[in-house]
């Protein structure tokens, strides 16, 4: 969603998306996130190929044994330090983020999370309520940061005839289970 839906936004401008190099002589930037197949190997790819390197990362890369993804990439930290390290730039949606990026690389840059509104799934027409509405959209990732809204919701039942709470971008898959 942060390299993707930027790309394909704008608007002259010549983009692949893929997952390897292809041709990559005609190409002036490569933008990539997380770890790659090229991951240790970034010095060799900017030499071969004469082009500049964005390392986008949304996610502080020591994860907690209990996030979803810890056993694909959580003993990965120092390839990420060095993806991070190789990088011409890297890319953060916050602040936050950019502090312990910087400590690696002091190129660093915020792009903040947005959604496309008004664009594909994003075009529905808003609904007139007297309601406050809360948006919250995540991942399933982001399971223990839903939690953090838990103790929040609780206080907010006093005024439920007032607020509209709408998450977004969990499913009813039988193997997602209900926060609360």
């Amino acid at each position: 969603h942060r390299v993707l839906l930027p790309l394909g936004m704008m608007k002259n401008v010549t983009a692949a998306i893929s997952d390897g190099i292809y041709d990559a002589t005609k190409w002036d930037i490569i933008v990539f996130n997380t770890c790659s197949q090229f991951d240790g190997m970034w010095q060799d790819v900017k030499k071969q190929v004469g082009c500049k390197l964005v390392y986008d990362i949304d996610d502080y890369w020591y994860l907690p044994k209990t996030h979803p993804f810890y056993s694909i990439y959580g003993e990965r930290n120092k390839e990420v330090e060095q993806n991070i390290a190789d990088a011409d730039l890297v890319t953060v949606p916050h602040e936050t983020l950019a502090i312990r990026v910087r400590k690696l690389n002091p190129n660093v840059v915020v792009l903040p999370n947005a959604l496309p509104y008004g664009e594909m799934q994003f075009t529905e027409t808003k609904k007139q309520s007297d309601k406050l509405r809360i948006f919250w959209a995540g991942g399933l990732t982001h399971e223990n940061d839903m939690k953090l809204l838990k103790p929040l919701t609780h206080r907010l039942q006093k005024y439920s005839d007032k607020i509209q709470m709408v998450l977004g971008a969990y499913c009813d898959e039988p193997n997602v289970k209900p926060i609360w």
